[in-house]
């Protein structure tokens, strides 16, 4: 969207006897789709801009006076703004992002999406931190099961535990990853690094663009472990679950 407020503003302020201004003033005469759109977003996202350009009678003298006034980088901090406070009231008002809530709660880049080991690794992790998953918890609410029904099946089935199974369980207290976890605090003793597997990643310093995060070796490598201890925690759930379908 910058670039294309950069692109009006610089055509809006080439000659008029050129061909590319000629093709502009068609748009805007006659109100076609680009200029429009262009238009809209500039009036909604620039809070700043006059508005003189609604009081002339002439459609180019208008967007003339739009073009000279904007600012294509205030509209961008502007829309910036605007989707993270939507953002922010999604996760603080959905049910299904109610986990996510807990671990996360500034809308910025996440470490572990650069420094995971491997694919698998960086997508389980992310399934898991947005409910995007398997477990009971959500295959519940899709199936219309009662909360208090979408029991974990391992702990059920095994006869260790009558609870539900929710992303803090499957991590963190499932028995079924005690040997993942285990060899991840033996690997975490070293760091002084704590067990929360699905935590918003320490950063050490972030600039106000949402960039530049900046990593020590052992952050990037308590990333590293912590990821495939989720995805090995999740596989291992998840070949239980397949298992239990078959004999069924």
């Amino acid at each position: 969207m910058k670039l294309s407020i950069d692109y009006f503003k610089r055509v809006m302020n080439l000659s008029p006897s050129l061909l590319v201004r000629a093709a502009m003033n068609e748009q805007i005469c006659l109100e076609l789709s680009w200029f429009s759109n262009i238009r809209d977003f500039i009036n909604c996202f620039d809070d700043t801009n006059p508005q003189q350009h609604r009081l002339n009678s002439s459609p180019i003298l208008n967007a003339t006076s739009l073009s000279e006034h904007c600012s294509s980088s205030l509209i961008l901090s502007n829309i910036q703004k605007h989707f993270t406070a939507s953002w922010k009231s999604a996760i603080r008002t959905s049910r299904k992002l109610a986990f996510y809530h807990t671990i996360k709660d500034t809308f910025n880049w996440e470490p572990y999406l650069d420094h995971a080991n491997t694919y698998n690794d960086r997508r389980s992790t992310a399934k898991i931190r947005c409910s995007s998953h398997k477990l009971n918890i959500e295959a519940g609410r899709y199936a219309n099961v009662p909360l208090e029904r979408r029991k974990c099946q391992f702990c059920e089935s095994n006869k260790i535990a009558d609870v539900i199974e929710d992303e803090d369980h499957a991590l963190h207290v499932c028995p079924i990853g005690n040997q993942v976890r285990a060899q991840l605090m033996s690997k975490l003793h070293n760091l002084d690094a704590r067990l929360n597997l699905a935590e918003t990643f320490q950063r050490k310093e972030t600039s106000s663009d949402l960039t530049g995060i900046k990593l020590s070796s052992n952050d990037i490598r308590e990333i590293k472990l912590k990821t495939r201890a989720i995805h090995n925690i999740y596989s291992l759930i998840l070949s239980f679950k397949k298992a239990v379908s078959k004999s069924v």
